[in-house]
């Protein structure tokens, strides 16, 4: 099972024999009720409030790498190096546990060819719309007056032609406004459909953000099945009409 997990270099990140640490915590609903962080939540009653809670469960559990508030080690469960120290507050928590307390950092990885572009082009992009905003797109814009020797009027010279085609930016940049826009419409209709749709719940159980996207996935399946259409063909048809898949290509 170990050899499974590989690097991006395709090589298993397990040697095949170093040792392998299994920690597993346990909380029990009456615990997970009683959790709070002041100022931030009271209680965790369901799966979805569970998971974004998972990373301070563990710490609570194991300890932080870096101590408590007072720098000293923490955590209900703690692996460390006996000392001459009378205090086993004050012991030193042993590396391998540090490895065990760090199981939900994030982990920094070296930056993609593919990240590294999709960086450059948002760049550029930020560029564009700077540039845009300082310079507004007019014909005019490509013409520069030009006083010549003679005491006549200036002359409008066309400028030569821009040897960078801005267009599948533009295009890009307009799909992610438009984008942002639909998904402000699309937060106002989940929530006009929470309020409409009837449901049973618990007295004073608030409604959840998952749980009407759940209902909103089965209603929508259920109108493409009623007229025979196919999501997937949908989303190709609309990519070809708006030039996308054309351009993912170009670039």
């Amino acid at each position: 099972m170990w050899l499974q997990v590989l690097d991006l270099d395709g090589n298993p990140v397990w040697d095949g024999k170093s040792p392998v640490w299994r920690i597993e915590v346990r909380y029990k609903r009456p615990a997970l009720n009683e959790m709070m962080q002041e100022g931030v939540f009271h209680g965790i009653d369901s799966a979805y409030d569970l998971e974004e809670r998972l990373p301070g469960l563990w710490s609570y559990a194991v300890g932080h790498v870096s101590g408590g508030e007072d720098g000293l080690p923490d955590g209900w469960l703690r692996y460390v190096i006996p000392t001459d120290d009378t205090n086993r507050s004050r012991w030193p928590v042993h590396p391998d546990w540090q490895v065990v307390q760090s199981a939900f950092a994030p982990v920094m990885l070296p930056e993609s060819d593919y990240e590294r572009e999709e960086r450059e082009k948002e760049e550029l992009l930020e560029l564009v719309d700077a540039e845009l905003e300082a310079h507004p797109w007019k014909d005019t814009s490509r013409m520069v007056k030009c006083h010549t020797s003679s005491a006549s009027a200036p002359v409008a010279v066309p400028l030569p032609a821009l040897p960078l085609d801005l267009g599948p930016f533009m295009r890009r940049r307009r799909y992610q406004v438009n984008l942002r826009r639909m998904i402000a419409q699309i937060a106002g209709c989940s929530i006009t459909t929470e309020a409409w749709r009837p449901v049973d719940r618990l007295a004073g159980a608030q409604v959840d953000l998952s749980d009407t996207f759940h209902f909103l996935y089965e209603e929508v399946e259920s109108y493409l099945e009623e007229k025979k259409r196919n999501f997937n063909e949908q989303v190709q048809k609309k990519r070809v009409l708006y030039s996308i898949e054309k351009e993912k290509a170009i670039a």
